[in-house]
């Protein structure tokens, strides 16, 4: 049961000394020769093992006030003072750790889901990963442990609250530690621009850190269990990074620059072979060091091979890409607001037409569409168009039987349009209907309806040069 820290653990400590000074203050019991200084130490050596058996929230009032007491004694040693008062609070300090085993132990047993969910939180590295989320945790389970009398049994739900907390915390502390350095690669490559200049390779690096964090999710402790697909998520975060930054040097050397260097690197290798001795005069040590550095010289030679490769790849992908995009903005100029918008979509082009508005339950071709459809039928000569898929799209009125046949049939018409006006042939030109399935706003008004009853005309070139 959870209770209200009104008065805070610093209060509640301080208001226990205050009684405690209205009666005589405990006397110690330790022996005459006692070492005040080793015995401050021992004592501090055992409040950093209450705090590793996590003592100081099972029984956080006892847990401050022995460190309180020992903070006293420490204070009056640094300044040579009255031994026996420096004794009495190293005594106390000594009863309140007894106080704090025997108290913690006890609620340890009243909230064993919550310790236990949070020692594992501690073994992964939540103290350092994630401190603040952890003291936030603490001080829930403190308002607890502060209760001087432990109602047995009462504390069942709060501690199963708690627990889910911890493993939350667990989770994501593993997470963390096994798929930090995965992460900054991966935010390192961002950074460079992956996103423009390794997109494949950054899909993969994100998918595969996606994995590894569903794979620690589903096995956080069982670690060969997900050992695997940590190793795949760092590979594919190494390469993602590689791969970004061999294509963005790219852009400012050319093709031949990258094969000059592998030729330079060559003739550096081949003029230290000509101040080498003959084979003949070659000793055998001498003959394995020439053949370790033809090695070398091979592993370089292939290793900048690939880097050129890799490099006139990734020049020739942004090439097309970029003559993809102004292509695009091209034909998009072609079309006013009203009679088209024009987007990407994967290596296609969609032209969706604004100005083809059927009317509702019909199929007709509106003859106010003509001059739209002749711009379509310009830029798909213009394209030398691979395929052409022509998609009929309707409002919600009616079944939707009736609005897969009308939305096929609106399909047929400006293909068969298309074709007649020699666009691309027939084999190459395909019409769909997708009835209702595929509204792009509601059909709850008769504009949006309007807008609904459509025709998406998606277009693959052969090539863009």
């Amino acid at each position: 049961m959870m209770t209200i820290r009104s008065m805070g653990l610093g209060v509640l400590a301080t208001a226990a000394m205050v009684l405690a000074g209205c009666a005589t203050k405990p006397k110690h019991s330790y022996p005459a020769g006692v070492d005040p200084a080793a015995e401050s130490k021992n004592l501090s050596q055992e409040m950093r093992e209450l705090q590793a058996q996590q003592l100081d929230v099972l029984s956080p009032v006892h847990y401050q006030n022995a460190n309180r007491a020992i903070t006293r004694a420490d204070r009056q040693i640094n300044k040579d003072g009255d031994r026996t008062g420096i004794l009495n609070d190293l005594q106390i300090a000594r009863d309140e750790i007894s106080k704090t085993k025997e108290s913690g132990e006890k609620w340890r047993g009243e909230l064993k889901e919550a310790a236990d969910a949070r020692e594992k939180a501690l073994q992964a590295g939540a103290v350092k990963s994630y401190p603040r989320e952890l003291a936030t945790m603490d001080e829930k389970l403190k308002d607890m442990t502060e209760e001087t009398k432990i109602k047995s049994g009462t504390y069942r739900d709060d501690s199963l609250k708690l627990q889910k907390d911890y493993m939350a915390i667990e989770l994501k502390a593993i997470q963390r530690r096994e798929l930090g350095q995965s992460r900054r690669l991966i935010e390192e490559a961002r950074d460079a621009g992956a996103k423009r200049y390794a997109p494949q390779s950054l899909s993969k690096a994100e998918t595969d850190l996606q994995s590894a964090e569903r794979q620690i999710e589903a096995n956080r402790n069982e670690p060969g269990q997900y050992a695997e697909a940590v190793t795949t998520a760092k590979n594919s975060a190494r390469a993602l990074l590689s791969v970004t930054l061999t294509a963005k040097e790219a852009r400012n050397k050319s093709p031949e620059e990258i094969a000059l260097a592998i030729r330079a690197k060559e003739a550096a290798i081949a003029e230290q072979e000509k101040r080498a001795m003959s084979l003949e005069n070659m000793t055998e040590a001498q003959q394995a060091e020439l053949a370790a550095k033809d090695q070398e010289l091979e592993s370089e030679t292939q290793r900048m091979n690939q880097q050129l490769t890799a490099a006139q790849a990734a020049n020739l992908k942004l090439e097309k890409e970029n003559a993809f995009n102004e292509k695009l903005k091209e034909i998009e100029s072609q079309f006013s607001k009203n009679e088209a918008d024009v987007y990407r979509q994967g290596d296609s082009l969609v032209v969706r037409l604004k100005s083809v508005q059927f009317s509702a339950s019909r199929s007709d071709l509106p003859a106010k569409s003509l001059p739209t459809l002749a711009k379509v039928n310009n830029v798909i000569k213009e394209l030398g168009a691979e395929k052409v898929v022509v998609e009929g799209h309707t409002d919600s009125v009616g079944s939707k039987d009736v609005n897969q046949k009308i939305s096929q049939e609106r399909a047929q018409a400006v293909s068969q349009y298309l074709v007649s006006q020699s666009a691309a042939a027939s084999d190459k030109v395909e019409a769909v209907g997708y009835g209702f399935e595929k509204p792009i706003t509601s059909n709850k008004t008769k504009e949006g309806r309007a807008q609904n009853r459509r025709v998406d005309i998606v277009i693959t070139p052969a090539s863009i040069e």
